[in-house]
């Protein structure tokens, strides 16, 4: 598998308010060595717009997190992903209000099921991105072994190693054991500061990158992305993502 990585932007949604901060953030994830990125907290872009920047700087948006709810009208998330070609649509968290009981969590699946198999039907895969809360008890069982055990085979996950490691699980293993269900995966680093666990750029911190990639290189998601939610070197975001780009390129990533 060739080892390629993208940016979560996410981490830079603070850069990219307007459409000229897009464009300008854009140009230097570029000049960084990105091609392609995950679309998040982005909704007030226009599709339209997104292609044009896909169209002049070549930077993909082969995936993305949007509301929950933006999936009540299916049909347009479908048309408006076409336009930027995004043909990996997703959410970033379990909705507050269906994750403190198993009702809650097995309606939140039953929706999130017929979206996945919707949007299969038009090339496109739907991945839910974890946090650690997912490995919270409900009713003597974690809210992921309810995910695990009801997601059809349309429905993929997007694994953030970093919150897999915060909740005490071994992403590797996570990973190896679950591959069928992984869609794509995010890359971020722990360290440890006041003896409390804190993200860092990949590479600055404790997971075990050698381990993470090889087990990436066996199971071939299709897309791997950077994301810091926070803590940046010198408060500035693209720096980290620059930071653990150029720690990745050194295992081999472009």
């Amino acid at each position: 598998m060739e080892r390629k990585i993208g940016a979560q932007l996410y981490t830079i949604r603070d850069h990219v308010k307007t459409d000229a901060e897009l464009e300008a953030s854009i140009d230097k994830l570029v000049k960084i060595g990105y091609t392609f990125g995950q679309k998040s907290a982005m909704d007030h872009i226009a599709p339209e717009k997104l292609k044009e920047i896909t169209q002049k700087t070549g930077f993909e948006f082969t995936g993305d997190h949007i509301s929950f709810d933006s999936y009540d009208n299916i049909e347009k998330v479908i048309l408006e992903h076409k336009i930027y070609n995004c043909m990996m649509p997703g959410v970033g968290s379990l909705p507050t209000e269906m994750r403190t009981s198993k009702e809650g969590i097995l309606s939140f699946m039953k929706k999130a099921n017929e979206v996945s198999d919707k949007l299969a039907t038009e090339g496109m895969t739907f991945t839910y991105h974890n946090h650690a809360f997912e490995f919270t008890k409900i009713d003597g069982k974690n809210i992921m072994d309810y995910i695990l055990e009801t997601a059809n085979e349309n429905f993929k996950l997007m694994v953030d190693v970093y919150w897999l490691s915060y909740a005490g699980i071994n992403p590797v293993k996570f990973l190896r054991k679950y591959k069928d269900m992984v869609g794509g995966v995010h890359y971020k680093d722990l360290k440890i500061v006041d003896n409390a666990p804190q993200m860092c750029e990949v590479g600055e911190g404790n997971l075990d990158w050698e381990e993470i990639c090889a087990v990436c290189d066996e199971i071939k998601p299709r897309y791997i992305y950077v994301e810091q939610d926070r803590y940046w070197t010198d408060d500035d975001p693209i720096k980290a993502l620059e930071i653990s780009y150029n720690n990745l390129k050194k295992l081999g990533y472009k």
